[in-house]
């Protein structure tokens, strides 16, 4: 066999195999895809619910926030799962709420499957987006089937859409910020940085939907994108002045008294159950779907609260009261807000690593709130786009996304009334994710021996 025959069989192997590839991926996501559908058509949509009740309660000029608990409550603005009688469970920021006004009057079972789709749709274009940012086939290739079988298939995702939940949103706005940022890479080589004021607007909606990715403007600012973070920063304002006319200032004070009120049912057990006491019975039907329900996929709440605090509690009687978690939660937010720019001064990462550190803020910051669920790990997945190049061309790097990887398959194809452990999986993410990008700034930092020579020399001469 001759060496053009050999060229051409090989060509019709890799052929083979990328078509094998991609084959699998679709019959994943397919499978993901359908057995999603099914999980909606089961479940009401709970977190969705009370974003749809609060944005018609903000149209029609009430405080979606503070609404009495009534039995006989129009069926519109009933929310059957809520817990307590002193608010309802809206925890949501007016401009998220704005969000959810121009389907708010849809019947809702019909809102439930338009939101269910563009959810998916956020998904899909979340890795298309990340994935033309990346450097060269094998890598694009490598990061689609992280995301595929990890995220789009994994357990957590399903909970997303089972919950309805709008955090796939903000991973879409994080995937079109490092779009912007990065550029489209050439083939085989890593984009270049770009910084422009308007590459911050997805990130400044994204501030304006969840107030966490604000933490994200002082990392950036120190990592050089000075003009994006600006813009950012312009844009969250922009959307927050825009909700003015429907909200009005007296329901941005509502809602954050509510988050306050919130955290005090999250932290005082005998206060939760004492409002719980106080609300009226409610149906378990509103607009023909039944509530009070959900699939039973696993669930974690990782938070320092729950996952430092309270063991500490158990064993140290100088540990503060329950009353103290939330100061000391926003203390410890405040300090990673200000350890992550501290980090990024020096030089020694390269604008995709610094990208991913600034989101990397914003995810450490979730860690710090009363409540952090399962679902909250779809975040993790545009920083590990932005790390994946550098991980797979450095020695050290495999290992780290080795880690991370292990730390993704924890809990992955889950399914109802098996053990899960899901409560690891974030942690593990942000210890791998964090320790790589230390070691990535200590190494590039670090001067190389010829410049160790190179100085000792200049010194020699000098003295």
């Amino acid at each position: 066999m001759n060496l053009t025959t050999q060229d051409h069989s090989r060509q019709i192997v890799a052929r083979r195999l990328r078509a094998a590839f991609w084959i699998v991926l679709a019959g994943i996501s397919l499978a993901a895809f359908f057995g999603t559908v099914s999980d909606a058509m089961e479940s009401p949509g709970t977190d969705l619910r009370c974003r749809v009740v609060g944005a018609r309660a903000m149209m029609l000029g009430m405080d979606p926030y503070f609404m009495p608990a009534k039995t006989d409550e129009v069926q519109t603005l009933q929310d059957p799962d809520r817990y307590a009688a002193v608010c309802t469970r809206c925890t949501y920021a007016p401009s998220l709420l704005c969000l959810y006004v121009p389907l708010a009057n849809l019947p809702y079972q019909a809102q439930r499957y338009i939101w269910f789709g563009i959810e998916w749709c956020a998904l899909a274009g979340s890795i298309a987006l990340l994935r033309a940012t990346l450097p060269g086939r094998l890598i694009k290739n490598a990061f689609t089937a992280i995301a595929i079988v990890f995220f789009a298939d994994g357990v957590f995702w399903r909970l997303h859409l089972e919950r309805g939940q709008y955090y796939v949103f903000v991973v879409f706005l994080f995937s079109l910020t490092a779009w912007l940022c990065l550029g489209k890479s050439a083939a085989g080589e890593i984009a270049p940085a770009r910084d422009r004021w308007w590459h911050g607007i997805p990130l400044g909606i994204a501030a304006a939907l969840r107030l966490t990715p604000l933490a994200a403007l002082l990392p950036l600012w120190v990592a050089g994108f000075r003009r994006t973070a600006v813009g950012a920063a312009v844009v969250f304002g922009a959307c927050i002045a825009a909700t003015l006319p429907i909200a009005g200032p007296g329901l941005w004070q509502s809602y954050f008294r509510s988050v306050s009120i919130q955290a005090q049912l999250r932290f005082d057990g005998d206060f939760h159950n004492s409002q719980r006491a106080l609300l009226p019975p409610l149906p378990a039907t509103a607009e023909g779907m039944t509530f009070k329900r959900s699939i039973g996929f696993p669930l974690a709440d990782v938070n320092l609260a729950l996952e430092v605090l309270q063991p500490l509690s158990e064993h140290f009687r100088w540990m503060p009261g329950r009353d103290k978690w939330q100061l000391i939660s926003q203390a410890g937010a405040a300090a990673v807000c200000l350890l992550f720019p501290i980090a990024l001064r020096r030089r020694g990462l390269g604008p995709a690593e610094k990208l991913a550190a600034s989101l990397l803020c914003v995810l450490s910051v979730d860690f710090f709130l009363p409540t952090r669920i399962s679902y909250a790990d779809m975040l993790f997945l545009p920083p590990i786009a932005l790390l994946i190049p550098s991980m797979l061309r450095h020695g050290k790097g495999y290992i780290w996304l080795a880690f991370v990887l292990l730390a993704l398959a924890i809990c992955h194809g889950t399914v109802p009334g098996q053990t899960p452990i899901p409560v690891l999986r974030p942690p593990l993410l942000m210890i791998g994710l964090v320790a790589y990008l230390a070691v990535r700034r200590t190494e590039r930092a670090a001067p190389s021996p010829a410049q160790t020579v190179e100085v000792a020399e200049v010194h020699a001469r000098a003295a």
